[in-house]
């Protein structure tokens, strides 16, 4: 009987060995290759994220930036007082993006009281025949605190143009032509026609404070008091004057002195001859005066300028001041005959939305129980005349306490001596003619907005949302992530500036 041999030797462990070998081999492969392809992918994704990064900060920025610049998406009105939209497109490549913004519901609205103009001068000329400011001065620079924008050129022929507003960091000298002479700090020339909100007549921005809408009709028309015996000052009443000449006559009785009781007054010189309101020997104070003793103590020059109460003064009520509102080719003129000459203080009253206006020429014509024609003729003609002109006399003063919005007239200004002139809370108009003696006091700003006045949006709290698409050329809130929030903070300065509050991401 055979017996079957029991195999013998290691013949077999070799492939078993090997076996071992090759999973082990497999495994560690396998395991390099997923940790590879996750490392990949990881890198994809943190590319992927770095873009979307990039491209909300891009378009948070560039909001930001248009609300600097006083319109969002070219729109003043957005995100300041509505809800606003804005698709910028592929602000980073491959992604485009979209910015929503909400106004804080605690902002106060455009009407809100004493509301600042924006800029101190805004010119709204753009005849390539007129500079929009001139300024000819042999006294040294002109200065100016506040914006300044002009929609035409700036010329300075001698002397300079200073914007004193501080911080200069913050402020604006603009001029969408040319810009010659001393101007500092360095303005911003040939802006063209950039989008810009500064540059626009604010009565044409929606919103914009009730003050910049034409006035109610007059309904009378008041008799120029005569002078009795015990008169020290001569009073007038609100309501339509159709004659310089009347006003030509004015004596002021006693101490000269020729009061506008509070009011909104309406001039449309109708006179066979000069269409012209020339005040030359007379103190004129317009609006509540700051004391009783203004009207029957002898006036002085050094304080007329504030005989009357003030549209931010704590006794400054809707009613305290006056509005003069001119029409037709209606003019006022502040010179010297005889001594004291002209001596003007004009006070508006505190506004109840919008800035206090106290001087206002008419674009459009007012309709009623009596009518007032829209300004017209030279006043409104390029190379015409001046609605407001000053000569240079020496001892002159013409101080007006609220905005002077007169978007279609030219003023022309001139300073000699002790000649103290004056426009405060802004000055919007066609242009502006500045001439100074080499003798002038320029030691003050021409034309200011106070301290006190606020912009339009007291509070200002704005929230930007940015959603990114990747990946597509166009990008709205349903079909982008939410990358971005932003809370900004229109600050109640003039010029507006904007203060991020918060920049935080979204995962």
């Amino acid at each position: 009987m055979n017996r079957r041999r029991r195999p013998t030797g290691d013949g077999g462990a070799t492939l078993v060995v090997v076996l071992i070998v090759i999973t082990v081999i497999a495994v560690a492969v396998s395991a390099l290759l997923s940790f590879g392809d996750t490392s990949i992918r990881v890198t994809v994704q943190l590319r992927g994220q770095a873009a979307t990064a990039y491209a909300a900060d891009a378009a948070g920025e560039a909001a930001v930036n248009a609300l600097r610049g006083g319109t969002f998406n070219g729109s003043a009105s957005a995100c300041v007082t509505t809800s606003g939209s804005w698709a910028l497109g592929n602000v980073y490549p491959g992604h485009s993006t979209y910015v929503g913004c909400t106004p804080d519901s605690s902002n106060t609205s455009a009407n809100s009281p004493n509301a600042s103009p924006g800029s101190a001068v805004l010119t709204l000329g753009t005849s390539s025949s007129e500079d929009g400011i001139s300024i000819s001065s042999n006294a040294g620079s002109v200065k100016v605190r506040g914006g300044i924008f002009s929609n035409s050129t700036i010329k300075v022929s001698s002397g300079g143009l200073t914007n004193t507003y501080t911080p200069q960091t913050s402020t604006y000298t603009i001029a969408r032509g040319a810009c010659t002479g001393t101007i500092t700090p360095t303005p911003t020339c040939n802006y063209g026609s950039t989008t810009d909100s500064r540059g626009v007549d604010p009565g044409t921005l929606t919103p914009h404070g009730v003050s910049y809408d034409p006035p109610a009709a007059p309904t009378s028309t008041p008799t120029i008091p005569s002078c009795g015996n015990n008169d020290k000052y001569q009073q007038l009443s609100p309501g339509l004057y159709t004659s310089a000449a009347n006003l030509n006559a004015l004596s002021g009785c006693q101490r000269g002195i020729v009061y506008f009781s509070p009011g909104t007054y309406y001039f449309n010189f109708q006179d066979s001859g000069s269409h012209v309101w020339t005040i030359q020997n007379t103190w004129v104070l317009a609006g509540t005066p700051t004391t009783p003793s203004y009207l029957t103590a002898n006036p002085s020059v050094s304080t007329w300028p504030d005989a009357c109460v003030k549209p931010q003064d704590a006794a400054a009520t809707t009613t305290s001041g006056v509005l003069f509102v001119f029409g037709g080719d209606s003019q006022m003129t502040v010179t010297h005959q005889g001594n004291p000459g002209g001596q003007v203080t004009i006070c508006a009253s505190k506004s109840s939305g919008g800035p206090p206006i106290a001087i206002y020429g008419l674009k459009t014509a007012l309709s009623g129980t009596l009518s007032v024609p829209a300004e017209s003729g030279c006043v409104t003609t390029v190379g015409g005349c001046p609605l407001i002109y000053t000569d240079q006399s020496p001892n002159t003063t013409l101080t007006i306490q609220g905005t002077t919005y007169t978007p279609k007239a030219l003023m022309s200004i001139s300073l000699n001596n002790n000649t103290n002139q004056v426009f405060r809370w802004g000055l919007i108009t066609r242009a502006i003619q500045i001439n100074t003696t080499g003798s002038a006091s320029l030691a003050n700003a021409v034309i200011d907005v106070p301290d006190v006045a606020v912009t339009p949006i007291a509070n200002g709290f704005i929230y930007l949302n940015v959603y990114v698409c990747p990946d597509t050329s166009a990008c709205d809130s349903s079909r982008g992530t939410l990358t971005l929030r932003v809370r900004v903070q229109l600050l109640g300065t003039s010029p507006q500036t904007v203060k991020i509050l918060s920049w935080s991401s979204q995962r």
